[in-house]
């Protein structure tokens, strides 16, 4: 069976090797006449290979990921013009790429919303493939993936632009039309996109018809959050705390309810330590088994709790039976991918 790995050499500049040029093998880099010089030989699978360059100093631009089975990064310095390296290429395990999730833009848009959501959703796919550290690049990217697996060749999610909406948070995720709405173009930007596909996720994958139930609705002008509500956020920012190392979300949402600064410092450095808790000192995911018990154990009740009771906006009646089931399922396709042995060198 055929499929497509594509090579990205940062810092050179050459043309692409011709795609249908089926030769199970992918070479590190281009002599001065842009020729293809040492190739590597990958066994079980016939590869079509595709090489990607950059001028010096310019951001790598990666192929369209649907096109690619693996992307495989050579770094360090590319030959010079006498066709001799001066140092060996660092050739490291592929990084899977997902397929792209399927957008649709519905209500009022833009052509600037459109090229800013189009370019937010290119940069988290270029971070996926390349600039993204562990463990940001290996849960992005099985959200990614498994959002695809979930809309299958026929299902989108809308991108909405809607200046009439209220929002403290300058987007929504609304379930029933299965869109995310901004109220400001300039809302769209990665950290609050991931934020707002993550609840897309929880929609599609966990909760299905249910997820309707636990937003927020007005009462005489009162708005008010149902029960189940702050579990949803809880486990969204919790992923986006586990994912970036940070406990900024989480702090920035307590805050107000903590005047002493002694009390709020002690509770971000446990909640510190139990997001730390995910990863081992080279920020690699662990297996499921220890995810788990941290997920479904009292840390996890502790602050849940907590953003129940403290939180700004996101206050509301825990549901007890609801567990971060989205969020477990996310960590353990994350800990076991191939994505999660980026580092491992291969000589």
């Amino acid at each position: 069976m055929n499929s497509t790995l594509c090579a990205v050499s940062q810092g050179s500049t050459g043309t692409p090797l011709d795609p249908n040029d089926d030769t199970n093998r992918i070479g590190t880099g281009l002599n001065s006449s842009n020729q293809l010089q040492n190739v590597f030989t990958f066994t079980g699978v016939n590869i079509i290979a595709e090489v990607v360059v950059t001028r010096p100093g310019s951001r790598v631009q990666l192929p369209e990921p649907s096109r690619c089975s693996a992307i495989i990064f050579v770094q360090g310095q590319i030959w010079a013009g006498s066709g001799v390296p001066d140092r060996k290429p660092e050739v490291y395990k592929p990084v899977f790429v997902p397929g792209r999730i399927r957008i649709k833009f519905i209500c009022n848009s833009t052509n600037v919303f459109e090229l800013l959501s189009e370019q937010s959703l290119n940069n988290i796919y270029s971070g996926v493939a390349d600039n993204y550290t562990l463990p940001v690049r290996c849960l992005v990217m099985s959200l990614l993936q498994d959002i695809a697996k979930t809309q299958g060749p026929n299902l989108s999610i809308g991108f909405c632009l809607d200046e009439s909406l209220m929002l403290s948070g300058g987007a929504i995720y609304d379930p029933t039309t299965e869109s995310i709405k901004f109220n400001n173009e300039t809302y769209m930007m990665e950290q609050t996109l991931i934020h707002e596909l993550f609840h897309y996720y929880q929609h599609k994958n966990t909760y299905g018809v249910r997820f309707n139930s636990f937003g927020q609705y007005t009462n005489n002008g009162i708005v008010i959050n149902s029960p189940g509500f702050v579990n949803i956020e809880f486990e969204t920012h919790l992923f986006l705390s586990i994912m970036t190392r940070s406990t900024d979300g989480f702090i920035q949402r307590i805050r107000k309810s903590y005047p002493n600064l002694l009390e709020l410092n002690a509770i971000e450095e446990q909640y510190s330590e139990y997001i730390k808790s995910f990863t081992d000192i080279n920020l690699k995911l662990y297996p499921g088994d220890v995810t788990r018990a941290l997920l479904y154990g009292s840390d996890y009740e502790k602050f849940l709790n907590i953003f129940a009771t403290k939180s700004d906006h996101y206050r509301s009646e825990i549901i007890d039976t609801m567990k971060p089931e989205t969020l477990a399922k996310l960590l353990l396709d994350a800990s076991i991918s191939e994505c999660n042995q980026i580092g491992t060198r291969i000589d």
